[in-house]
């Protein structure tokens, strides 16, 4: 496991997995979503991963990252972890758009389990 701090995020890396908590009142850009994308690259090179959420913290995130979480054929998933039933019921409209499988747990241990299985699913 490898931790990194970023000025809006702190990120975990394990086992093809990214776990993101972005800091209290920061807007991730496509800039910010971009460099922890170019981590994923040095740390994956052509590998598939996952990409977990922890929303911890409340944060807003620019439309355009959707897209490019969208657009990108190595992140293979997108797990997001919702301790407020208002934040699922703002993005259960918007995750659809991401046209990869993505869904929304209570627990850490969940959310990685599942990004985990969705990862071996596309190994097969």
């Amino acid at each position: 496991m490898k931790n990194i701090s970023l000025p809006f995020t702190d990120l975990e890396i394990q086992d093809r997995l990214i776990l993101a908590r972005t800091h209290q009142h920061e807007r991730i850009s496509l800039d910010k979503h971009r460099q922890v994308m170019q981590l994923a690259k040095q740390e994956f090179s052509d590998q598939e991963f996952a990409l977990i959420l922890d929303e911890a913290n409340s944060y807003s995130v620019d439309f355009s990252v959707l897209r490019e979480i969208r657009n990108n054929p190595k992140l293979k998933c997108c797990a997001i972890i919702s301790y407020r039933l208002t934040t699922q019921k703002m993005l259960s409209g918007i995750v659809p758009a991401l046209k990869k499988p993505s869904k929304f747990f209570r627990s850490r241990n969940d959310a990685i389990q599942w990004a985990k299985s969705q990862l071996k699913t596309n190994d097969n």
